[in-house]
């Protein structure tokens, strides 16, 4: 798997912060309500949720930033000094840091307020909240000095990762462990960075990495899918032999997985690593989502979305304007939501959910 373009490094980031989030639960039957909301200007990025419910939504080309009620309804937008970039993360639920090009980091506050701006030295490869109150670590591709740093509220750097050891430079954004630990990838293999650091070699380059349930990794390789506990001993190794697309992690310490086969695959595994079930899913399906009970949602930027239980079968699909941008993402545990390549986004209910 070669790595991801820069762009889609949004649909990790929007993904893991979803993830991070209580896990939605998907209706019995398709959501007979659909909404369209519209936007200042066109989407960026995917919807960025907030762990308080709601979300932001990156606008190009300035850079733009709309808020997005529990309700799905539009409350407000405020410019930024981003422009493009759709490289985005929460932090404290109160402070959104984004990147302009590719090195500077810009730290927002709910309201807009530009709390500060630091340029690196290097390619930011993404980042992760660190604590409530605004800390993330963020990682870089290149590193002739960082590899990581740990950034305050304000995007002011507290704490530099030295590159030059034998662990860089990273190839992944950072990912929490579910355990109050903070890794990268790194070549090859994984790195701890908080609270203490740590280094496990695997076989091959790491390119992401996703939590999993219970504590520990998930860590996705060219042609391996590495489980790794929270100490980072490896638990399974899982041979591919297709480019990951997007990959989910289920409750039960597995996941489900997306492989670019013809046509593309929905691939389920336990905690063990021992294959449940596997179903062809549409040839534009760009993303997944689990649920509380397992269930997976496959959404496409062909507007198909389709979900199945958690042993794989089938359960219903639904019909949306093309050119999503995905995660669907829960704003609310009645009301669900994805971008579009437009200047505007879609809301999702069920019947009987309240407005």
């Amino acid at each position: 798997m070669s790595p991801r373009p820069y762009a889609s490094l949004a649909l990790v980031l929007a993904a893991s912060i979803a993830r991070a989030q209580a896990a939605p639960t998907f209706p019995s039957t398709p959501w007979s309500r659909v909404g369209h909301v519209a936007l200042p200007a066109p989407t960026a990025g995917p919807l960025l949720p907030r762990r308080r419910g709601g979300a932001a939504a990156i606008l190009g080309p300035a850079g733009a930033v709309a808020m997005i009620h529990p309700s799905g309804e539009l409350v407000g937008a405020w410019g930024t000094d981003a422009g493009a970039s759709p490289l985005a993360w929460w932090a404290g639920d109160e402070t959104l840091h984004l990147t302009r090009g590719r090195d500077t980091l810009l730290s927002y506050s709910v309201d807009g307020g530009l709390r500060g701006s630091t340029r690196f030295a290097d390619s930011i490869a993404g980042g992760v909240e660190v604590d409530a109150g605004g800390d993330a670590i963020v990682s870089f591709r290149g590193a002739s000095l960082l590899a990581a740093a740990r950034v305050d509220w304000t995007g002011a750097p507290q704490r530099g990762y030295d590159a030059r050891g034998a662990w860089r430079p990273a190839t992944s954004a950072p990912c929490p462990d579910g355990r109050g630990g903070v890794w990268v990838g790194a070549g090859a293999g994984i790195v701890r960075l908080h609270p203490s650091e740590r280094r496990v070699a695997l076989t091959s380059d790491v390119r992401a990495l996703y939590p999993r349930a219970g504590g520990g990794l998930i860590a996705v390789a060219p042609e391996a899918i590495f489980l790794v506990d929270v100490a980072g001993a490896v638990i399974a190794r899982l041979s591919v032999d297709a480019t990951v697309l997007d990959l989910a992690p289920r409750s039960d310490g597995g996941f489900a997985v997306m492989l670019q086969t013809s046509p593309p695959a929905l691939s389920l595994y336990d905690g063990a690593g021992a294959l449940v079930a596997r179903a062809p899913v549409s040839r534009s399906a760009r993303s997944l989502t689990v649920d509380a009970a397992d269930a997976v949602l496959v959404a496409s930027r062909s507007g198909e979305l389709a979900v199945f239980d958690a042993r794989g079968a089938p359960r219903w699909t639904l019909s949306l304007p093309p050119s999503l941008r995905p995660p669907v993402i829960a704003l609310s545990p009645t009301c669900f939501a994805v971008a579009t390549e437009g200047a505007e986004f879609i809301t999702l209910r069920a019947t009987e959910a309240a407005p």
